[in-house]
């Protein structure tokens, strides 16, 4: 009997074919047709950046609107915006303020420091009772306080210091701006602190006198001198009376 090759080649594959195909799937690996591997196939947060294709795999349209912030762009790669000349009919760069522009209007000065020119807030742009003391102008608005008997101010406004060199004088400097050579003084007892004696025995009323001295018989130049007397019976002379130097407390408004 003769021997047939070819129906011996088809049996002996029959016969091993399992064994071809783990051979094949070894030295080949596994291949997975194009389009086959979906959402559903990936791990959830499994993809790296190095699995994606550069310059590919994230588009606009991937990206949630107004999500980008400022750290996740490269500004060294920002570019100018294309026609931006042409928006709200056209600018260049001389339209672009600058800290060192200069502005007009109702201010003067720089883009980066601007002042309001004088004379254009009046009281119908201020909201009323809105300004206070602290507010004013020490030129302005003058100064006011109170004095102890023993010379030590308080409830006061641009006052820098009081002085008492002497029984019943008092010598007062304001804020720089408030010139005693074109201001006046007015100054009232405090009855709360009233030292008077209250001698009535031939007819002087025990009460005080306060004084602005404008001469400045005792303080210095460039300070307000305040003269407090205290009105008692004249010796000697019933019926009359006279201002005893002495200390009181008072009361004052420079304007």
């Amino acid at each position: 009997m003769k021997h047939n090759p070819v129906s011996g080649t088809l049996h002996h594959i029959r016969r091993n074919l399992v064994s071809y195909l783990a051979i094949f799937v070894a030295l080949g690996g596994t291949a997975w047709a194009g389009g086959t591997i979906g959402s559903g196939d990936v791990i959830d947060n499994s993809l790296q950046s190095v699995d994606l294709k550069d310059g590919a795999a994230v588009k606009a349209q991937d990206v949630r609107d107004d999500s980008l912030t400022g750290a996740d762009i490269n500004e060294s790669t920002l570019t100018n915006v294309p026609n931006a000349d042409k928006l709200y009919g056209g600018f260049d760069a001389s339209d672009i303020a600058k800290p060192s522009t200069l502005v007009g209007g109702d201010v003067s000065g720089t883009f980066a420091n601007m002042q309001l020119k004088a004379g254009v807030v009046d009281g119908g742009v201020v909201r009323d009772g809105s300004i206070t003391r602290i507010d004013l102008s020490a030129s302005g608005g003058g100064a006011f306080g109170a004095v102890s008997s023993t010379g030590h101010p308080f409830r006061y406004s641009h006052i820098i210091r009081v002085t008492h060199p002497s029984v019943g004088t008092y010598c007062i400097t304001a804020s720089s701006g408030i010139d005693p050579a074109d201001r006046a003084l007015v100054a009232i007892p405090d009855f709360a602190d009233d030292t008077t004696t209250g001698d009535n025995v031939n007819g002087g009323d025990g009460s005080t006198t306060v004084e602005w001295d404008a001469k400045n018989f005792v303080c210095p130049a460039g300070t307000f001198e305040v003269d407090t007397f205290e009105q008692k019976d004249f010796p000697g002379h019933p019926g009359y009376w006279a201002n005893y130097i002495h200390d009181e407390g008072f009361s004052f408004v420079i304007r």
